[in-house]
């Protein structure tokens, strides 16, 4: 489900704003760079049997998510509000300006905890897939620092060796820390003959500097097989800012 709102105004201010819900399910698992929990390099261990106990959220689909876009002409120059009796070089340095903005703000990818190597449960050579689930397990993913636990390890066992199926944790059934950012750019256009123009560009990736755990943080913590680390935030903590200048000549 999607909500949109859009306002163009007199003034040179447009914003399109956009909010979803969203629930996506599946019973398979992808393969590929982006995909995180229980894919093994492929599909080769997934269950041919009882598909119905595997479905699960897909993993890199938001439960919810705010898009905020807006581009704005600023007041000042010649023919706006303030600056219309501006000289000519004033006007071509000042004047004519305009802003950019994204405003994102979203839940987190759904992930699950997995083990690989040490025992076989459904007896066929697999080797790797879902854990036991023993209790819930899930704990809060809200202001979550470096190593701080965001899942109970005590919740989650090792599936016994020849039992006749896979873990029964399930895929994708915790969600990451939800996350923000904002980025903003002015840019201006200036006029060098008729025809002639020099475009310049400025772009900020996360103007305010804001610190957040991004896609795949907790990737680190997922592997039970990797006990000095299961259960934690061990992933990448994002957010630096990053400021890119761009100039090109147009006509």
């Amino acid at each position: 489900m999607t909500l949109a709102a859009e306002r163009r105004l007199r003034s040179g201010f447009t914003f399109n704003s956009y909010f979803t819900w969203s629930r996506l399910f599946t019973d398979s698992y992808e393969s590929g760079s982006e995909t995180n929990g229980l894919d093994f390099g492929g599909a080769q261990w997934i269950p041919t049997f009882q598909r119905a106990r595997w479905k699960g959220n897909e993993n890199h689909n938001p439960k919810l998510r705010w898009t905020t876009i807006w581009y704005a002409d600023l007041p000042f120059g010649r023919g706006q509000r303030m600056g219309s009796a501006w000289t000519r070089p004033l006007d071509l340095v000042a004047g004519g300006w305009t802003t950019t903005g994204i405003f994102n703000v979203q839940s987190g990818w759904w992930v699950s905890p997995f083990y690989l190597g040490g025992t076989d449960p459904a007896g066929i050579g697999i080797n790797s897939g879902s854990l036991d689930r023993i209790a819930d397990g899930v704990r809060s993913n809200k202001d979550l620092q470096p190593k701080d636990f965001f899942l109970d390890p005590a919740a989650f066992v090792l599936p016994a060796n020849n039992i006749g199926r896979f873990g029964n944790a399930g895929q994708h059934f915790m969600q990451e820390p939800a996350w923000w950012t904002f980025d903003f750019g002015i840019q201006k256009s200036f006029p060098i003959t008729e025809r002639l123009r020099f475009e310049f560009l400025c772009k900020v990736k996360n103007l305010f500097n804001h610190g957040f755990w991004g896609r795949q943080s907790t990737a680190g913590g997922l592997n039970y097989s990797n006990q000095a680390t299961f259960g934690t935030m061990a992933g990448g903590f994002e957010g630096a800012r990053n400021i890119g200048f761009l100039g090109r000549l147009a006509w």
